[in-house]
């Protein structure tokens, strides 16, 4: 009947096979090639990113400006205001201390509270009436 041993008669796609294996053999051979021609195995497209760029061009450094000489304050000190000059301002007042402001605020509290007191008694002795011995004895406060 045939000849069993070729290999269009085992498989009817062997040649498409056998074309595919050609290509992609020389598409390996291709890789290949690019793989040694740089030991990164980068392309030359992607080896012109990395190139360096051309040195820089030389040049000489700027001249230094002439500057005015320092000089002292001893000239303008006669311009400075003195104690008996309207300018002159009198001395930063001191601010209290904790304990001076602790104190203030206690002696505040117990003035307060004086007044206090002093305010309720006024009004209990309103209610005190010396003819009716019921208030003196229950005060309204």
């Amino acid at each position: 009947m045939g000849d069993y041993g070729n290999a269009m008669m085992r498989n009817q796609d062997a040649g498409v096979q056998s074309r595919v294996k050609a290509q992609s053999r020389a598409n390996l051979l291709q890789l290949k090639l690019i793989g040694q021609s740089h030991p990164t195995g980068l392309t030359t497209n992607l080896l012109k990113l990395f190139e360096p760029r051309p040195p820089l061009e030389h040049k000489p450094p700027l001249e230094k400006r002439k500057l005015p000489a320092y000089s002292g304050m001893s000239q303008f000190v006669s311009r400075f205001a003195e104690p008996g000059d309207p300018e002159y301002a009198p001395p930063v007042p001191t601010c209290e201390t904790r304990a001076e402001k602790k104190d203030r605020i206690r002696q505040l509290k117990l003035e307060e509270g004086a007044a206090k007191v002093a305010e309720e008694l006024q009004k209990c002795k309103l209610f005190l009436k010396p003819h009716c011995p019921f208030r003196v004895i229950y005060m309204y406060c």
